[in-house]
This record gives structure tokens, C-alpha cells and sequence, in this order.
């Protein structure tokens, strides 16, 4: 009775912490809509599990959420957030109670307007305080794209009274141009792409130019 009345609480914040996490991502009003199944567990005894069904609008029914049961309800880009808003969700449900997690993402900027980049970069940078003692952990891998996920990352998408300084940005980047076997683009471009991670850092790398 214990784990059950835990589980079910944890299913209900996950809901209410993917519908808030959604809106990051999409425009489209999104939510989890719950059921359970019962399953056996072990001889003569069984337990009841939550799941999940994903309502939504569309353009077709801008007012009213329909339920998409299936990977091709809805578009690629649109799974793939609600894939990421849904893991993120059930982390924070199963740590609030003080423990801490990390999530290794690639970071989904191609599939995001100008609008959206900025706000998931401030939900993925307000998700992963591991700073914090209580913060979790968030380790992303970004292109430096012209929609610029680093820089909503990092925190660039305020005010720039609030941009972090120097020592910040070295310890929260990890530059692969420096780091990684140089291919062909990059040996042959190099200077492009520094010029790019500049202006992407705002020119707060330690080594600029390096």
C-alpha cells in the first residue's frame, strides 16, 4: 500500500512537471493524461502500474487537446521534445526529495524557432544547478548553429548586467575544437569556427582564440 500511494504520487507530479517542461518547447497545449494497468508480481499477487497517454492541439483542433497514441501522431520534432520534457519530468518527480541526477542530451536546437532556443536553453540551464548541492547535473552537446543554443545555455539570453563572467563560462564549457581530433571542416575552417565561438561565448573564453 506504501509503494503504491508513492508511485501514484510520482506519476502525478510527473503530469503536472511535463506540462510546465512542454511549454518550453511547443506551442501547442500538451499534457499527460494517466491511466494504470495491473501487472503480476510474483505468485498469486499483482500491482498496478501508471502510464501515460499524451493529449495535444493541432491546427486542425487548436482548442481542444486529442490524444496521440501513437509515434506517428505527431511530427518528429514534436516527439522528440515530448520525449525530452517527459524524461526531465520524471526526474524531477523521483528526486525531489533531495537526491540528484544527470541528464546527457544532444541539445535539440535544429528543430526549434529563435523564440523557443532561448527558452530551452533557460529550462535546460534552470534544470541542471550542479553548482548546487541539491542540483542536478545536465551535460549537453551543441554545434555552433546559428540558433545558438550555447549562448541560452549559458545564460546569455538575459540582460547583460546578469551575463556570466570569464571564469563561469571555463568551468561550464568544454571547448571540443581544442579537445577533439581535428576532422576536415575544422582543419580547414578553423578560424571560422573560433571566430563563431566567440561570438557565441561573447568573447568570455579564457583563451580567446585558442
Amino acid at each position: 500500500a506504501q509503494v503504491q500511494q508513492r508511485v501514484t504520487a510520482v506519476a502525478k507530479e510527473v503530469s503536472r512537471l511535463f506540462s510546465e517542461y512542454a511549454k518550453s518547447f511547443l506551442s501547442e497545449r500538451c499534457y499527460l493524461g494517466q491511466s494504470s494497468y495491473r501487472d503480476a508480481l510474483g505468485e498469486g499477487r499483482s500491482f498496478e502500474y501508471p502510464c501515460f497517454d499524451v493529449f495535444m492541439t493541432s491546427a486542425v483542433s487548436p482548442e481542444i487537446e486529442t490524444v496521440r497514441e501513437h509515434d506517428d501522431d505527431v511530427s518528429e520534432s514534436q516527439r522528440e521534445f515530448i520525449d525530452l520534457a517527459f524524461r526531465m519530468a520524471l526526474i524531477a518527480a523521483v528526486t525531489a526529495r533531495g537526491s540528484r541526477a544527470m541528464l546527457v542530451i544532444e541539445t535539440p536546437e535544429a528543430s526549434l524557432d529563435a523564440y523557443f532556443v532561448d527558452q530551452a536553453g533557460a529550462l535546460l540551464r534552470n534544470f541542471g544547478r550542479g553548482d548546487r548541492s541539491d542540483g542536478n547535473v545536465v551535460i549537453v552537446s551543441s554545434n555552433l548553429a546559428t540558433q545558438n543554443m550555447v549562448a541560452g545555455l549559458l545564460g546569455f539570453d538575459g540582460p547583460e548586467a546578469q551575463w556570466p563572467d570569464a571564469d563561469e563560462v571555463s568551468r561550464r564549457v568544454i571547448n571540443l575544437l581544442d579537445e577533439s581530433r581535428p576532422n576536415a571542416a575544422l582543419r580547414e575552417r578553423r578560424d571560422f569556427y573560433l571566430r563563431k565561438l566567440r561570438e557565441t561565448t561573447r568573447g568570455r573564453l579564457p583563451r580567446d582564440g585558442a
